[in-house]
């Protein structure tokens, strides 16, 4: 992160950071942390990428992105899960979509000062 707090001096005034970054609070990772005690890294991909240096939520997203002197200006989700929960997830009004999120994307841009 130290690196990443350096960035906003070397971005112009008008550039911009886009970043994808998965969602650890996804449905799967909360699994199998509650019901099977598993954390496993992967070296195929996805969230718990065996590269992967840190997590994030939404929320922590946005903490990092502030301390590092950037402002989203926009955030994209990537949904995914299986079609029978995505249709529980819509009978509940969309309250439990921070779980289907796969990954953000994020765009910012450095905070003037």
């Amino acid at each position: 992160m130290e690196r990443f707090k350096k960035t906003p001096k070397k971005i112009s005034s008008n550039g911009l950071v886009i970043a994808s970054i998965p969602n650890v609070r996804f449905y799967e990772v909360i699994y199998g942390l509650m019901f099977k005690d598993e954390w496993n890294y992967s070296d195929a991909g996805g969230i718990l990428d065996s590269t992967h240096l840190r997590f994030f939520t939404l929320k922590t997203i946005k903490k990092m992105f502030k301390k590092c002197g950037f402002e989203i200006v926009q955030i994209e989700k990537k949904l995914a899960g299986k079609r029978k929960l995505r249709r529980i997830n819509r009978v509940l009004c969309g309250l439990l979509t921070p779980f289907f999120v796969w990954q953000y994307f994020i765009v910012a841009r450095p905070v003037e000062k």
